[in-house]
């Protein structure tokens, strides 16, 4: 059994709120409580190119463009901005026209469109070129809406909120899908789409997760439950066997999305909350995590894939949204997980070697 290794330290001194893998993998995005977003190598762990400011309040959502020339931000100032991710500038003027915190962004498979999502209750589409609003608000919701997803073709956005439900829009028309799906007994903190567009995962402060059947709004199988907290982010493994959820436990688990089992033990640390977790499927499994103490050991067991290999992983990990990645190669994924507050010390990621 190989050891871990420790591929970088990435020194941060504010709190991380979301972080996002680029779609080639080289690097990550990541935004921050005090107002930046920024840019890091994911080989070497070196920051790329200065912050980029403009925010004037936390930045709550980042995420890449699909042909990763372009990064978006949502902010608790109620803006939507778009980056240029070589130059680090802005690409024209603040989206504005939400009336509280954008909670939520995400791009169209296209590139075309972005979608964000509100405390405002609302959830809007913008001409991701133009800058423009595109049709009306969809509305629904009753209170805040707090993730949103596009669906892999790109004709349909989902939503949860704080209202317990999940909305699916048809991205055309802007008119609600069906009728809202319900299940959940608390706020729908994170949802996302398969990577084959058929299913859907939910994630809630009521400490379940909850699969549906995309196409009619149907619950498939069991909840999972077992997180004994808060779910903050859940996300899709490249291949869709796989569902990957973070919580208010301090924890990151992998379950299998058709069996409803979790995989082996959870990732475990000593914080606050897990912020933000991302999927990718290299082969490999490195964690963006806050570096506490190299002497605090936390026993991890990775999926059947990679053989059920044991890791100890020296960290605290402290977590709300997830921004989900899928890659072509379905063979395993890697996770990324953000401290929601600022770390005493430097942020690493660890890579685990697949076994030869």
């Amino acid at each position: 059994m190989k050891r871990e290794k420790m591929l970088h330290v990435i020194d941060i001194k504010a709190g991380v709120t979301s972080v996002v893998y680029s779609p080639d993998g080289q690097y990550v995005v990541s935004g921050f409580k005090d107002r930046t977003v920024r840019i890091w190598n994911a080989q070497t762990g070196l920051q790329v190119g200065e912050p980029l400011k403009g925010h004037t309040k936390w930045v709550k959502s980042v995420a890449y463009s699909p042909d990763g020339q372009y990064v978006v931000s949502g902010s608790e100032d109620e803006t939507v901005r778009i980056w240029d991710a070589q130059t680090g500038l802005q690409v024209r003027e603040p989206f504005t026209g939400h009336t509280d915190m954008v909670t939520s962004v995400a791009y169209s498979p296209n590139g075309q469109y972005v979608v964000s999502g509100s405390w405002d209750k609302t959830v809007r589409i913008w001409n991701a070129q133009m800058g423009l609003h595109v049709g009306e608000p969809l509305t629904g919701h009753t209170l805040l809406v707090m993730s949103v997803a596009y669906s892999p073709n790109g004709q349909y956005v989902v939503s949860g909120s704080t209202d317990k439900t999940i909305r699916i829009w048809n991205a055309q028309t802007g008119l609600q899908v069906g009728e809202s799906l319900e299940g959940h007994t608390s706020a729908v903190t994170s949802v996302a789409y398969s990577p084959d567009g058929q299913y859907m995962v939910s994630g809630s402060d009521d400490e379940i997760i909850r699969i549906w059947n995309a196409p009619t709004g149907l619950q498939t199988g069991e909840p999972l439950t077992g997180p004994n907290n808060w779910i903050k982010p859940v996300t899709y493994s490249a291949n869709g066997q796989y569902v990957v959820s973070g919580s208010e436990d301090e924890t990151v688990k992998i379950w299998n999305s058709q069996a409803g089992l979790h995989i082996e033990e959870p990732f475990k640390g000593k914080a606050n909350s897990l912020n933000s977790v991302a999927s990718l499927s290299y082969g490999q499994f490195p964690f963006l995590i806050p570096h506490k103490s190299p002497k605090r050991d936390v026993n991890t067991s990775l999926h059947p894939s990679s053989q059920q290999r044991t890791r100890t992983i020296p960290t605290k990990i402290p977590a709300s949204s997830i921004h989900p990645y899928h890659p072509s190669d379905p063979q395993n994924i890697q996770l990324a997980a953000a401290s929601a507050f600022p770390p005493p010390h430097p942020t690493s990621i660890c890579h685990f070697p697949r076994s030869a």
